[in-house]
């Protein structure tokens, strides 16, 4: 398969040299290559790692690799990584090695958002360089959504609708498995991510004297996950603005980015306030002990 992202100088790199495309030119009925065929024969050329002839990369060594080098000549050195190179220096022993430089070729790798987004036909070759993942902008300072590799890729409806590994094989056994969305663990099953902040508060009050030991640290974890900490009752706490977060999302959903969330009516549910401001700043893995300490905490008293 040919890499239309190659540029000339990928072409001219994935022949070793002249001689050798004049040899390939010999071995033609014609006598020369055309550029088809040096496509092609660059294309074979870069398909697997090689060794670059000649060239090589310097590489530290690491901490391990010199401790075990130095173990190896009879001398028990720890300390930190200074320390352990100024031994070496002192005992002769190189810090570094050169290994061979290699060009990455493209069998095995993983294919980009523009590759495949050429092979879907939504890449104009001409304009190669504006493409970005957010998209590039005009003169005015307006991106271009047609140029941005995340808006084309969101258009392809196998990608937005593929089910993840986990659902396919749910599928085969027969059972749907349905996910929340990344990065609001706010609505994640019945409170889990709740009852996982209030584990965590009763572990943070354990002294560290429980915590100092595999085994009596072990006993502390299982103590902040049974139900004597986890209870019934604290359990349908949690799951009660579980369910008022999941509402609340459903309605900024169906109503669109114009619904307000502070003037919704009293019908159409208990709704955070909270959601809006979630939206707009959560946008990272983070649990509801983050941004649900004060709730947590007063259920746990």
């Amino acid at each position: 398969m040919f890499r239309p992202l190659a540029t000339e100088k990928d072409v001219v790199e994935g022949i070793d040299n002249q001689i050798e495309l004049l040899r390939m030119a010999s071995s033609t009925p014609h006598g020369y290559l055309t550029l088809i065929e040096i496509i092609r024969a660059a294309e074979e050329a870069l398909r697997n790692d090689k060794e670059v002839a000649g060239q090589t990369l310097k590489r530290n060594l690491t901490k391990v690799e010199l401790t075990a080098k130095l173990r190896g000549k009879g001398i028990m050195a720890t300390g930190s990584l200074k320390a352990l190179k100024k031994l070496c220096d002192q005992n002769g022993m190189p810090t570094s090695e050169y290994i061979p430089k290699i060009q990455q070729g493209w069998v095995g790798k993983q294919k980009g958002l523009l590759q495949i987004l050429w092979e879907r036909g939504w890449v104009d070759i001409s304009r190669l360089g504006k493409y970005t993942i957010d998209g590039s902008k005009d003169g005015f300072g307006i991106k271009q959504l047609d140029t941005s590799l995340k808006f084309l890729m969101a258009n392809c409806v196998d990608f937005e609708e593929e089910e993840s590994l986990l659902q396919s094989m749910g599928t085969k056994m027969g059972v749907i498995i349905d996910r929340t969305p990344k990065c609001h663990c706010e609505l994640a099953g019945e409170g889990i991510e709740y009852s996982w902040g209030c584990a965590k508060n009763e572990y943070r009050r354990k002294p560290l004297s429980s915590k100092r030991k595999k085994e009596t640290w072990r006993q502390t974890v299982r103590e902040c996950l049974s139900r004597e900490v986890l209870t019934t009752e604290r359990i349908r706490k949690f799951s009660r603005p579980a369910r008022e977060y999941i509402v609340a999302y459903h309605l900024l959903s169906a109503a669109g980015s114009s619904f307000d969330v502070t003037t919704a009516e009293p019908s159409s549910g208990d709704i955070p306030v909270k959601v809006e401001k979630l939206l707009k700043e959560f946008k990272t893995h983070r649990s509801a002990f983050d941004f649900a300490k004060g709730f947590i905490t007063s259920v746990m008293k």
